[in-house]
């Protein structure tokens, strides 16, 4: 069994890196449900609240100790928004330069210049839709931008005063974020939902109950007060799969998966690593890329123009080939255009030497 001391030395999680990948795969089945039919995880939207419990962990695990030395949690807001925003700001701009070329070619028939530029420009700052449109969601330009103003916003709080609460602090707003969670899912039939203003409290008592409970698990498993006996790294991998995959039963079963599934995955997950880390290592670094830039890129519209009529025709082949060159794309994204975007956009934000940020994002 590995000491508090050689745990603390670890960087990747790679165990943890597979779940990310392949909860931002059941993602895509989503929203490429026509094109992959009939494959499809419909309980894919409780991918959020995975990512949410992990990035809880990771951020505990590489930034707790730092932020209660001399890191300062402005320049620790700073490193989270240099490692999220490279990737982000590279899906707002292919839906920037499709919505401006249809608008001057008049083929827009959702958008006008007047909704689209505030847009726009508030996307580019990384901030919602703060202005009355017709657009309900909080990133209308890239949906699934919604998790990431979560997460900025649970980061600031963690930076400012989580860090430094005790676990049964802690553990009471997860209690309260949790009895919300029930509340409003079973208002409203499930926990699909937190992406629009309609239903932002929905957003909000996801991230508060799963961030904080991500941070406790880490602190428990480095403490070595909590071991659980963990199973091979890969049904931890096809059990995350299975729940999403189950038919939707209404709230109690999205509650039940978030609530205890979930975080109990997470922790068997910290105190496994697989054998061969090839595969999971590739799952880790496609995750975010594919997550933030899979509806950006217009994958169905490309591949209809290649094969000469609507690709959802040749479904689910058409997806799976479209799926497997989107992973192309983003491996590149994940290896060469982010790690270069992020050490320029360290130097003009942070005016320092590139600090790398090792915490890995949902």
């Amino acid at each position: 069994m590995a000491t508090t001391a050689d745990f603390a030395k670890r960087r990747t999680f790679h165990t943890l890196d597979g779940l990310r990948g392949i909860a931002a795969l059941a993602v895509l089945t989503q929203h490429y449900a026509l094109l992959l039919a009939p494959i499809r995880l419909r309980g894919s939207y409780l991918a959020v609240d995975l990512f949410f419990v992990m990035s809880g962990m990771v951020i505990a695990h590489a930034y707790e100790g730092k932020l209660r030395a001399t890191l300062t949690p402005w320049r620790f807001f700073g490193l989270r928004f240099v490692r999220l925003a490279p990737l982000y700001l590279m899906g707002l701009a292919l839906t920037i330069a499709m919505v401006a070329g249809a608008l001057v070619l008049g083929r827009s028939e959702h958008w006008t210049w007047g909704s689209f530029l505030p847009l726009a420009g508030m996307g580019l700052l990384m901030l919602p839709n703060v202005t009355p449109s017709t657009h309900g969601e909080l990133y209308p330009l890239n949906p699934p931008a919604w998790s990431l103003f979560w997460e900025m916003v649970i980061n600031l709080a963690y930076a400012l005063v989580g860090y430094r609460m005790r676990n049964a602090q802690l553990a009471i707003v997860c209690g309260v974020a949790a009895v919300a969670m029930i509340v409003l899912a079973t208002m409203r039939g499930s926990l699909d939902h937190g992406f629009r203003w309609d239903d932002w409290e929905m957003g909000l008592a996801r991230v508060s109950f799963s961030f904080p409970l991500g941070v406790i698990l880490y602190r428990l498993y480095r403490a070595e007060r909590w071991r659980l006996p963990a199973p091979p790294a890969w049904t931890l991998l096809l059990a995350v799969a299975g729940l999403m995959a189950l038919p939707r039963m209404g709230a109690a079963l999205d509650l039940l998966t978030a609530l205890v599934a979930f975080p109990a995955i997470c922790l068997l997950a910290l105190g496994v690593e697989p054998a061969r880390v090839r595969l999971y290592a590739f799952l880790g670094a496609i995750s975010y890329p594919l997550y933030v830039l899979q509806i950006p890129i217009p994958s169905e519209r490309i591949a209809s123009a290649i094969l000469g009529r609507p690709a959802v025709s040749l479904a689910p082949y058409s997806g799976i080939a479209i799926t497997i060159v989107l992973l192309g794309v983003c491996w590149v994204a994940a290896t060469w255009i982010d790690p270069l975007a992020r050490r320029v956009l360290t130097l003009l934000v942070l005016r320092r030497e590139p600090a790398r940020d090792p915490a890995a994002m949902h």
